[in-house]
């Protein structure tokens, strides 16, 4: 029985192969950039988030799909993809060097994820981030439904938010950061700082120096301790 392989003599090219001679063919016939232009199509994406731990119901939702599904260990996540963590929950992602750890009750989605931009959208939930590093031109955004947050440098960074009291809080342990309201308004956070906004004019509901560490601020230690060993 002929099982449409190619073998030396036959003369026969598999299905795959001839579909992959004719978008090389095509390609070239339209010039150079078109064929570059394919090759770039096919290409993975430059930059991922890996899911390389959680305990407790975790689950995503990827882009272009209205189902979620049960989170799945080490998967890739890409732009577009959404992340849930129930109640009681806890996950970590990694960027390259950067560790995002979320709590229960947390809803994540990538909004741009390439390697010049890592863009974050934290609709409701806790989440830590640590930057072991921030090259230069590289740009590190949570938004949130309150404002924009921006790490300016290397740092360990909290965000919470609070839906139904429509507030986004800010905890600096190290590092530096601006965040931006609606009409341009814009307003530095230094570590050990911690704000409360309420609105997107970055009003200020609270101030205080950031409090001692919490459960889930001594779990993400935990997690970086072990990393730097």
């Amino acid at each position: 029985m002929n099982s449409g392989r190619f073998f030396p003599g036959r003369g026969r090219l598999a299905p795959w192969v001839l579909a992959l001679l004719l978008v090389m063919v095509a390609a070239l016939s339209t010039g150079p950039g078109a064929f570059a232009q394919t090759a770039t199509a096919l290409d993975p994406p430059g930059l991922v988030a890996q899911l390389n731990y959680f305990d407790g119901p975790v689950s995503f939702e990827p882009a272009g799909y209205d189902q979620w599904a049960g989170a799945v260990l080490n998967r890739p996540l890409t732009q577009g993809d959404r992340l849930w963590n129930d109640a009681g929950a806890r996950s970590e992602l990694h960027i390259d060097s950067t560790a995002l750890r979320l709590d229960g009750s947390t809803s994540l989605s990538f909004t741009t994820l390439d390697d010049q931009t890592v863009q974050i959208a934290l609709t409701q939930g806790s989440l830590i981030a640590h930057l072991r590093s921030l090259p230069t031109g590289q740009r590190f955004e949570i938004d949130t439904p309150n404002l924009a947050f921006t790490a300016s440098q290397p740092g360990d960074y909290r965000i919470d938010v609070d839906p139904g009291a429509g507030t986004t809080r800010v905890t600096l342990q190290s590092g530096g950061a601006v965040v931006y309201g609606s009409n341009g308004a814009s307003a530095d956070i230094a570590a050990r700082e911690q704000i409360t906004f309420g609105g997107n004019d970055l009003a200020q509901v609270a101030a205080q120096t950031a409090p001692a560490l919490d459960l889930f601020d001594r779990w993400a230690a935990a997690r970086d301790l072990d990393e730097d060993r």
